[in-house]
């Protein structure tokens, strides 16, 4: 195939400018994220609080277990939104990619589906008998499925970004011309301090939620409860910065390639962001440590813990795009605006988000009367 990926003839002109697409995919995959790591990291602390954390454990299980149907539908319905946009900045290599590990992609479906249906069964079936034990292996095989959809997600969109692994992947599994799609892009050194990073940063969202959960939803439990959840909310979340902390020197030192961490140290957006990315999630667990003893102040945890994310979705944005202007650069695309297909999106965005608010208030004020 040659030295370099061949990704001109794929090219098509862009529906939007790219500045709008590229906002409109930053905000769909921070909304995502919000959402998916209760699950993503939420799911094992429950069923793990389920197994081995007591009476007052298996109600931390139950009341983050109630909370899992809801976080799964709105992570799924806003992941969609950035991977669309994915596809259509950087479609010349986004199918190209997908297709090199073409099986491992599509099994995120089924994948996705059997963990959904352990969520379910985690958050409705009864905690005690034999139910109970079917219970809690739903919900460690739904909780092990989610991680391992991550993974193939953290694969497909790093090889995105590395022609010459594709180019490997592509030489080492074509056979006349056709590839069997059943790699892995194992051979990226930045997936697993990615991979890592994300699921420390999901444990101390899940922390987060747990503090909240304590002082504000939870004002039926008794107090030796609340106080019990608000300790263990703030271990949690020291786990989870002593992981993501780890996890990100590791990424940022010694797995991003050397051109895209100079760009990250000298120029000052990047740079910024990099530093609001590593300063607000210890931000967050500092305010998390003074909540958790004062039992007030988990708002500000969790609104400091949304702007952790928010600094870490747009440190990932420009990463993505960094790597990715070696193989292919968007704005060389034509421009040939769809303005009735774009006006409907947008129309229909702001009354998901509309409805997806309503739907969450619904379920935050039946947390808060005790049917969690």
């Amino acid at each position: 195939m040659g030295d370099s990926f061949p990704v001109a003839a794929a090219a098509a002109a862009l529906p939007a400018p790219l500045w709008l697409l590229m906002t409109l995919k930053g905000v769909g995959f921070f909304l995502h994220v919000a959402a998916m790591h209760l699950v993503y990291a939420g799911l094992p602390i429950a069923v793990v609080f389920a197994v081995l954390g007591g009476d007052h454990g298996r109600r931390v299980a139950a009341r983050l277990g109630a909370a899992m149907p809801v976080a799964v539908a709105v992570a799924v319905n806003f992941g969609v939104v950035p991977l669309l946009f994915l596809q259509v900045v950087y479609a010349p290599v986004a199918y190209p990619a997908t297709i090199l590990i073409a099986w491992p992609w599509f099994a995120v479906i089924p994948l996705l589906l059997v963990a959904y249906a352990g969520v379910y069964a985690f958050a409705m079936l009864p905690e005690t008998g034999k139910l109970g034990a079917v219970r809690i292996a739903a919900g460690a095989l739904g909780a092990a499925f989610v991680v391992v959809v991550g993974f193939v997600f953290a694969n497909g969109l790093s090889l995105m970004a590395n022609g010459g692994q594709m180019l490997a992947i592509f030489d080492a599994t074509a056979r006349a011309g056709a590839v069997r799609g059943l790699a892995l892009n194992l051979g990226d050194s930045t997936i697993v301090p990615r991979w890592l990073m994300m699921f420390g940063l999901g444990v101390t969202t899940t922390a987060a939620y747990l503090l909240l959960d304590a002082e504000v939803f939870a004002t039926r439990e008794t107090g030796d409860y609340r106080f019990w959840a608000r300790r263990w909310a703030f271990r949690i979340h020291t786990v989870g910065l002593g992981l993501f902390g780890a996890a990100g020197l590791w990424y940022i030192l010694g797995a991003l390639p050397p051109e895209v961490r100079r760009g990250i140290f000298a120029l000052p957006l990047p740079h910024g962001l990099a530093m609001l990315s590593a300063l607000l999630p210890a931000a967050a667990w500092a305010i998390a440590w003074r909540a958790s003893r004062a039992g007030r102040g988990a708002d500000l945890v969790v609104a400091v813990q949304l702007a952790a994310l928010a600094a870490n979705v747009a440190s990932r944005q420009w990463v993505q795009s960094r790597e990715i202007l070696a193989v292919f650069d968007p704005a060389s695309l034509p421009l040939k605006v769809q303005s009735g297909p774009l006006a409907v999106f947008l129309v229909l965005v702001v009354a998901g988000l509309a409805l997806t608010g309503w739907m969450v208030r619904v379920w935050a004020r039946s947390a808060g009367e005790g049917r969690a």
